[in-house]
């Protein structure tokens, strides 16, 4: 009969940890497979970030892997600020492509408690990644939401014609402007024979390059 895994803290990965020479590399998929209470609480979450503090002054590294949310707020991380205070380095990784396959990824800092490289751009070929050298790159989201803070009331077939200029799928554009609706980070000025006009009003610019 197979046993659940133990908890990343537990007793028995401690001892396993203080008796390891040299220290190991613990990769925890993902944070929310292994926390016992709700990730949006604060004081539950600052006791389980915790326990993987206990670790890395026992010596281990830990790579803790979480997902981001789709709203504005949560898109470095989801769940409680906690998580973000309590680690020393956070990434965020991206797939810049239209694809679900891999292609290229970024890979962006949002915490750094020492000095990192901020960005990091990989293609994926062959079945190996490759470091990028041309620069920072941006997400579809960051460029269609650049281009609206670019071009208030815009309409909607104008946006589409941009987005494409700029490499972006209509279909992506069109996606863009109807969840940004709903989100509230898009207001629509409603003109002569049906016209819609559209104006980005959100408030969070941080993932912009």
């Amino acid at each position: 009969m197979l046993e659940e895994p133990p908890a990343p803290f537990s007793p028995i990965i401690i001892e396993w940890v203080t008796g390891c020479e040299p220290k190991p590399l613990i990769v925890v998929d993902s944070l929310v497979s292994f926390h016992g209470g709700n990730e949006n609480d604060a004081t539950e979450t600052r006791a389980y970030m915790q326990g993987f503090r206990r670790l890395a002054d026992l010596g281990a590294t830990i790579i803790v892997l979480h997902n981001s949310g789709k709203a504005d707020s949560a898109k470095e991380y989801r769940g409680s600020s906690d998580i973000k205070a309590s680690i020393d380095v956070g990434y965020h990784l991206a797939n810049l492509g239209d694809s679900s396959q891999l292609g290229t990824l970024r890979l962006k800092a949002f915490k750094a408690r020492f000095s990192v490289q901020p960005e990091i751009i990989l293609n994926y070929r062959a079945g190996r990644f490759e470091i990028d050298q041309r620069g920072a790159m941006r997400t579809n989201q960051e460029i269609l939401q650049q281009l609206l803070m670019d071009n208030a009331r815009a309409l909607g077939k104008r946006f589409e014609d941009m987005a494409a200029e700029k490499g972006v799928a209509r279909n992506k554009a069109r996606d863009f402007l109807a969840s940004g609706i709903v989100a509230g980070t898009i207001r629509v000025d409603k003109g002569q024979r049906n016209m819609r006009f559209h104006t980005w009003v959100g408030t969070d610019t941080e993932g912009l390059l």
